[in-house]
């Protein structure tokens, strides 16, 4: 399938409606997030799509390293004024909104893995003390 403009536009709409940045990345929950997605896309007659969830999803990947590219070009170039579209500040929408949903699970996962620790090292001197206590 070719992906034109209009394409793009309406997978950024559908993707607008059933975020999938609600849910962890890699997870069961996420991955059926673009099933439903994709098979929302089929049922368009104009654009007329024939997508499967995989598809969907490495398509928005490279859109937003399409959209991540031109974003540092226009960082880089010094005097020019941006052109964006309502696509443009959408595709930013939705990546800052994937970027912030990612870094508040990395810091989760950070705690919990913080809290064993803790956890270990009490276990740990627990057991040598009580080690101790009993010889």
């Amino acid at each position: 399938m070719m992906w034109t403009n209009k394409h793009n536009e309406v997978l950024v709409q559908e993707t607008y409606l059933f975020e999938p940045w609600n849910f962890k990345r890699g997870s069961k929950q996420r991955g059926q997030v673009w099933e439903r997605i994709s098979d929302s896309l089929n049922q368009y007659e104009s654009p007329k799509f024939t997508v499967n969830e995989k598809s969907v999803r490495d398509h928005f990947i490279f859109l937003e390293k399409e959209q991540k590219k031109k974003v540092r070009e226009e960082e880089k170039a010094s005097g020019i004024a941006p052109l964006h579209t309502s696509f443009d500040e959408s595709m930013a929408a939705i990546i800052q909104h994937f970027r912030e949903t990612d870094a508040e699970d990395q810091q989760q996962d950070a705690e919990k893995r913080g809290k064993a620790d803790e956890e270990t090292a009490k276990a740990v001197e627990m057991r040598k003390s009580s080690m101790e206590t009993f010889a």
